[in-house]
């Protein structure tokens, strides 16, 4: 029987990864502004519909679930969905995977996370003095990593060995 531990391992990291979306990844304090964002684009204030930063955490959010679900299968306790698992877990850790680079583009060209923010505030020329919040945005990218690893170790530790009735060799 394979151990419970990967998929509450699996459930804890992208629970955190979803969190750390949530915290906010940019401050426009430097500007003497009491606004933020958080990686779902949900500001600290209401600023209306115009005024924003793009969502590139929703992909973060979007794999964390499928990590989720795929740890949920394997703490059923129902044979008949155990091989499923081993494909769950790997689509689970490729979705984890594709999703880290949301934080990381985000780090790499903060541009591609600010959208049009400092064009719509009339800051352009300000866009150097307002740094990304690094530590939660490089968390938030660790997190969903190990996501990827344990799913991706899961579905290793799922797949049928020799002799089992899955086994379809002679």
């Amino acid at each position: 029987m394979q151990s419970r531990l990967y998929p509450f391992a699996a459930i804890i990291a992208a629970v955190t990864s979803i969190a750390l979306t949530a915290l906010p990844w940019i401050s426009l304090a430097p500007l003497g502004l009491d606004w933020s964002w958080n990686g779902l684009a949900m500001a600290s204030v209401d600023l209306g519909d115009d005024l924003g930063v793009v969502g590139v955490g929703w992909a973060v959010v979007a794999a964390a679930v499928v990590a989720i679900l795929a740890a949920l299968i394997g703490l059923m306790p129902s044979p008949k969905v155990r091989p499923l698992l081993p494909l769950a877990n790997a689509v689970a850790a490729a979705a984890c995977a594709l999703a880290a680079l949301a934080p990381l583009i985000t780090l790499i060209w903060p541009a591609v996370f600010y959208g049009d923010l400092f064009v719509s505030i009339g800051a352009t020329g300000l866009v150097s003095q307002v740094p990304l919040k690094t530590p939660v945005i490089v968390a938030t990218t660790g997190t969903i990593l190990l996501t990827a690893v344990v799913c991706a170790a899961s579905a290793v530790a799922a797949r049928p060995g020799p002799g089992s009735r899955a086994d379809t060799r002679h």
